[in-house]
């Protein structure tokens, strides 16, 4: 049975760039299974993230059987699932076909001092969870299989809603700085109810000048966003976040459409 022995929140990990990250994978001085999964998928993205001459690589094409965040037994697993494939397939590291470019992991769980696994999102615009399951094996975490399709609770709705919108508005210094307000991304995400989608449409034209940003409760946008428990309460849930703003805290109420959980409000100023 899992259980949470440590409370990290939610880390958001932006990516660099295939130029910029080592081509091993080794583990820092603290190998705990935050860092095993962090390290492994910032090393991962970024081979598949162009760098300044536009080249990057896939590391579906082998690079992947040199990493050593992996087991033995996950590496042929996934040679097998890539061998049986008779068309495109999936990337069974991110369990997707498109190429994200941010990522956020969720508080580990533990099974006993050797098992262990959390929910990693990445920045797409609909539910997209899925589960990495880790061992320890000679004092270091290693990932052991990626299960594709995380339950939808409140918590990883949250994660993967804000996972999205963190990447989203990020920027590169290049053309114009990305703003899902302005552009009316936000509009399009599933994973809001019609009704609070409307509910921001008011709010943004009643703005006379410069507003504050309504799924931040803030001008500028946070770098890391920290998730905790969600209250639930029937068909109802409510979730506590705070950011690396100072003292900046504001709560996620969702509700459950077609008995699917969406983000139906946001409440600034707890």
């Amino acid at each position: 049975m899992f259980t949470k022995r440590v409370a990290i929140g939610m880390v958001l990990v932006v990516m660099m760039g295939a130029a910029a990250l080592p081509m091993a994978c080794a583990q820092e001085e603290d190998p705990t299974p935050e860092n095993a999964v962090e390290t492994f998928y910032t090393w991962y993205l970024g081979l598949l993230t162009p760098d300044e001459t536009g080249e990057w690589e896939n590391p579906l094409m082998g690079a992947y059987r040199e990493s050593d965040a992996l087991t033995r037994n996950f590496i042929a697993q996934v040679d097998e699932l890539l061998a049986s494939f008779t068309g495109g397939g999936y990337d069974p590291f991110i369990c997707a076909q498109n190429i994200p470019g941010t990522f956020m992991m969720s508080d580990v769980e533990y099974d006993g001092e050797d098992v262990a696994q959390l929910v990693v999102t990445m920045d797409f615009a609909n539910y997209h969870a899925f589960t990495v399951e880790l061992v320890n094996m000679d004092d270091a975490w290693l990932i052991n299989d990626v299960v594709c399709g995380a339950e939808r609770t409140p918590e990883h709705v949250v994660q993967s809603f804000y996972t999205w919108y963190l990447g989203y508005t990020r920027w590169d210094g290049q053309g114009t700085l990305p703003n899902p307000m302005v552009d009316g991304a936000y509009r399009f995400h599933s994973l809001l109810s019609d009704a609070f989608i409307a509910q921001v449409d008011e709010l943004l034209a009643s703005f006379e000048g410069f507003g504050h940003d309504p799924f931040v409760c803030a001008q500028d946008v946070p770098t890391v966003i920290m998730i905790s428990d969600a209250e639930i309460d029937d068909d109802t849930a409510r979730i506590s976040l705070t950011t690396n703003f100072p003292n900046h805290e504001f709560a996620v109420e969702l509700a459950q459409v077609d008995e699917e959980w969406m983000i139906d409000n946001i409440v600034c100023g707890q």
